[in-house]
């Protein structure tokens, strides 16, 4: 295959995307697409080398899996090692654990698979996996491991049924993604048969008659590569990390991609952009780049208590690529040229994987903290977690709360199913929301009222925001409030952004408004960086952040919006959550540790001891202000029944 310097302009591109949303997701929000610009990219090349020009590719196949662990092997080989090393200084016991796993994970090239199941790309813990990266690896191994055999078969009966039949699996693939999406939104994102479409995308390109645009006018095609460039810089600059998991944000990507590399052989303007000496100076060490800078930030950000600043930053950015540059020249590049039969090179290959494998499951067994860390991280340790149990046993985890992970109940149809949490007070109050309701519904237990609870792991208040098993709690709890006499209905969450515009206002009132049931609702609660991973990091360096601070204004939009509900419901009461909270101590406001107690366990959810505060300051809060009520009315006081 003739080498084409814009396609590494166009792996710079995407590499440099996803390098700046890890950095900092308001630098470019939509920059972790850069990925499927790289699965278009791999789709197009392994089907062009495969095939090239010759009908049968079995001569080829030994030769390209050969070509691909020289690749790929020996750089991962060293990055995984290096953050090996750095995880055995960094890390605590419960993020070990959790990089143990994913290393053993990522050198069995199943990562994608470990993450469907141990949490979502755009989870807040995500930002300290160090091998989080490696989902996109994993892919692209899956696809590389079976597609060759499928195309040695499909090409062997003539070009239309090769055509043909990845045509039929790139409309497969993009018809399951378009299913699954609402429903298994992060196996939609991780796994091969929903990510597939993308890299058919390239193969199909690669297939079509010899420069499919060629037939267009110059000017014709001047314009469509600007478009194509100009949709695809936009789509990385403005694409919500929410809404770009769907499949038609990605086929925004994709479909501009396809484009420009349709466009390569013609040498129009934008391609002969793509083509310029920087640009694939990157797009050449793209792959190290990718490997290192992940590791990079992750380890950083574990190496110091605070948030890294523009100037940390922008030196990791310049130090992947330092990196990145020097594996690309003693590294890959030797072993690509290196000697050695096939053989030698697979067998070397899988004892390296094996080795890491088996590394990293030692590193996530429960005794690697006792060789690593002092006595009193240890003791720490045990303590939040006995601090998290208690809570999720508190918070009746699997019986009153759903998440999937905890008590009885674990499977959805089991808790619907024995769902029977409606309190057993004459006054019944229902609390219905997220973790953070749940939370709410353990501190008004823990003063005495047996309030009821139908709460859910991310559950939305706004219908169109809700899970479709978010919505099954919900409507269930809304056919039978009547019978069981529900008098209050109290609303609480973590509200994103999305939940709190003037249309969500209006969802919220028409699906939770019932007559003759009064309606409580609950802001946003203040929120800490992570302390579960916060306080043993800090006990690591022999710190004290007791005195460590919530961000406030971050509770400010959902307050902004009560006055938006007060609109649609005239009778609601509002409840500041930031205002009970904050008001710990004069001398350190909003803190997480107060009067000899840990009220928060991770970013914004109670301790038990926390939960039990929270309720005494609902007790006593008569007359704390709450948020006023548009068009002069009164604002409602603090009274719990």
């Amino acid at each position: 295959m003739t080498y084409r310097p814009a396609i590494d302009g166009l792996r710079a591109l995407a590499v440099v995307s996803v390098i700046l949303f890890h950095a900092n997701a308001g630098l470019l929000p939509g920059g972790f697409l850069g990925v499927d610009v790289f699965f278009v990219i791999s789709g197009y090349l392994i089907t062009s080398i495969l095939l090239g020009g010759e009908e049968d590719v079995r001569p080829g196949l030994v030769k390209f899996y050969e070509r691909r662990v020289r690749r790929i092997a020996p750089a991962f080989g060293l990055v995984m090692t290096a953050s090996l090393i750095a995880a055995w200084f960094l890390l605590p016991t419960r993020p070990m654990r959790d990089f143990g796993r994913s290393l053993a994970a990522a050198a069995a090239f199943s990562s994608n698979i470990f993450f469907v199941r141990n949490g979502g790309y755009f989870d807040v813990s995500a930002q300290e996996r160090p091998l989080l990266h490696t989902w996109s690896l994993g892919v692209e191994e899956q696809f590389y491991l079976l597609y060759p055999m499928f195309l040695y078969w499909a090409s062997r009966r003539g070009l239309w049924v090769l055509r043909a039949s990845l045509l039929a699996g790139f409309l497969a693939s993009f018809g399951l993604c378009l299913m699954q999406w609402g429903v298994r939104p992060t196996a939609t994102f991780y796994l091969l048969p929903m990510r597939a479409w993308e890299l058919l995308s390239g193969a199909m390109l690669a297939v079509a008659p010899s420069d499919p645009l060629r037939s267009l006018r110059r000017w014709a095609s001047e314009l469509l590569g600007l478009l194509a460039l100009t949709t695809l810089l936009v789509l990385l600059m403005i694409t919500d990390p929410k809404s770009g998991t769907s499949p038609w944000a990605q086929m925004g990507i994709v479909a501009p991609t396809t484009v420009i590399l349709a466009l390569i052989p013609l040498q129009v303007g934008v391609t002969r952009a793509l083509a310029w000496r920087p640009l694939v100076a990157i797009g050449v060490v793209s792959y190290s780049a990718y490997l290192w800078h992940q590791p990079m930030l992750g380890f950083a950000q574990m190496a110091t208590l605070h948030p890294l600043g523009p100037r940390a930053l922008m030196f990791l950015i310049c130090a992947t690529f330092a990196l990145a540059g020097a594996s690309w020249r003693w590294i890959e590049q030797p072993a690509r040229s290196g000697v050695g039969r096939p053989r030698t090179v697979f067998i070397s290959a899988g004892i390296g994987s094996i080795t890491l494998g088996a590394v990293g499951l030692g590193l996530s067994a429960p005794y690697t903290g006792s060789v690593r860390l002092r006595p009193d991280v240890l003791v720490l340790e045990a303590k939040i977690q006995r601090q998290f149990d208690d809570r999720e046993r508190a918070i009746r985890s699997g019986t009153c709360h759903f998440n999937g992970t905890y008590g009885p109940h674990r499977v959805f149809s089991g808790f619907i199913n024995e769902w029977n949490c409606w309190g057993s007070a004459t006054q019944r109050v229902l609390v219905v929301g997220d973790s953070h309701a749940a939370d709410l519904a353990l501190a008004f237990r823990s003063v005495g009222r047996d309030v009821g609870q139908m709460t859910g792991a991310g559950c939305s208040l706004v219908p169109s925001q809700m899970s479709s098993t978010c919505r099954r709690q919900f409507d269930l709890v809304r056919r039978a409030a009547f019978d069981h006499r529900l008098q209050t209905l109290v609303l609480a969450n973590r509200y994103e952004p999305a939940e709190l515009t003037e249309r969500a206002s209006r969802e919220v009132a028409s699906y939770w408004s019932w007559p003759g049931v009064a309606v409580w609702f609950f802001t946003g609660l203040p929120e800490f960086r992570n302390l579960m991973l916060l306080r043993p990091r800090a006990a690591m360096l022999s710190l004290d952040i007791r005195s460590e601070r919530a961000d406030t204004a971050g509770s400010l939009p959902s307050e902004a919006f009560a006055a938006l509900l007060a609109r649609q419901i005239p009778a609601l009461r509002v409840f500041n959550s930031r205002v009970l909270f904050c008001d710990i101590e004069i001398a350190a406001p909003c803190t997480w540790y107060a009067h000899g107690e840990d009220l928060i366990i991770d970013d914004a959810h109670f301790t038990v001891a926390g939960a039990a505060w929270f309720g005494k300051r609902l007790l006593e809060g008569g007359g704390v202000p709450v948020i006023s009520r548009p068009s002069g009315a009164k604002s409602a006081s603090i009274n719990v029944p």
